[in-house]
């Protein structure tokens, strides 16, 4: 298998989904490869199942006509950016293991092989630089040009993160070649705040604290500290990256409560510290030097669990 083309012939109804909370990479994927289906077959049923994505994807193609559910049954499924099935989008779940077909794409080492075929390039930076390899050229629209750049802009951190690559590089070059508008991109996707985004930023930042010598820097985001906001786990997207770039940190823990006693942990490396090998002992998994993972239990027991576990993770130390 080397092209798009060639995963979606024959599927005349197809179900595109990715991950719990999905970022602009997932975002970007998908909406991609809904726009790329339809462009090769226009009486194809296409569904796209999300759950809710920031409104600043909104210029996005197809954005407006994601679905939170579905129960319909489809010739193929085709999961995105999903490292296992647990993290497909909970209401996707069933009509994803009924289809005819199921496929997953991704660039995660973590990846189960959940589905029925699976392709992953573990040396991406993203899903997008993926799909963008797999799709050809001369069928990528200025819109699907810009969802992919989207998602390499967002998971590569606007080309910083050690994940960018002169592969990287040439497919976001040629993505711009073919449409895609980098300053809209990145300044309202990636940078562009709201006055709550800064508030709940600036909560993390205050409660901050470092460890082991400074090398590791941890902080934290309750529940009730969101809901006073009126904010949602949307909010505080780019709060570890704040992080992670405080000065001689090698490893920054971020940790947001989503339900009471339910925690979501981001944890960024600064250097060849494995990350994703120390959210694998919680049962979650990335990249070396992006991870994530859940934990349950208060804020002293699951802090003190994941410091533990990072602490020993260190690379000399």
């Amino acid at each position: 298998m080397t092209r798009l083309d060639e995963i979606l012939a024959g599927a005349g109804s197809l179900l595109i989904t990715g991950h719990v909370r999905p970022d602009g990479d997932c975002v970007g994927a998908c909406l991609a490869a809904a726009a790329y289906a339809a462009s090769l077959d226009p009486d194809r049923k296409i569904t796209v199942c999300l759950e809710p994505f920031p409104d600043s994807f909104g210029f996005l193609p197809g954005a407006g006509a994601a679905v939170r559910e579905t129960s319909d049954d489809f010739d193929l499924a085709l999961a995105l950016d999903a490292s296992t099935f647990e993290r497909l989008t909970p209401p996707v779940r069933d009509a994803f293991q009924r289809a005819k077909r199921s496929f997953c794409i991704d660039h995660h080492v973590t990846n189960t092989r959940f589905a029925q075929e699976t392709y992953v390039e573990s040396d991406a930076s993203s899903t997008c630089e993926v799909l963008f390899y797999l799709m050809e050229e001369k069928r990528i629209t200025q819109e699907i040009a810009s969802a992919l750049y989207l998602g390499i802009v967002h998971d590569t951190g606007v080309f910083k993160h050690s994940n960018t690559t002169e592969r990287t590089m040439r497919a976001a070059g040629r993505l711009v070649t073919l449409g895609a508008q980098p300053s809209h991109i990145i300044d309202e996707t990636f940078y562009r705040k709201s006055f709550r985004q800064n508030r709940l930023l600036g909560q993390a930042l205050l409660q901050a604290q470092l460890e082991r010598e400074g090398q590791i820097i941890h902080s934290y985001i309750s529940l009730p500290q969101l809901l006073a906001e009126g904010g949602n786990s949307q909010d505080i997207e780019g709060i570890i990256d704040q992080l992670r770039v405080t000065g001689g940190v090698r490893v920054a823990v971020f940790l947001y409560e989503l339900e009471p006693g339910q925690w979501k942990a981001s944890l960024r490396s600064n250097d060849e510290t494995d990350v994703s090998a120390v959210c694998a002992v919680f049962g979650g998994g990335g990249h070396v030097r992006a991870a994530g993972c859940s934990l349950t239990g208060t804020l002293a027991q699951v802090r003190e669990k994941l410091l533990e576990a990072v602490g020993q993770a260190l690379i000399g130390g």
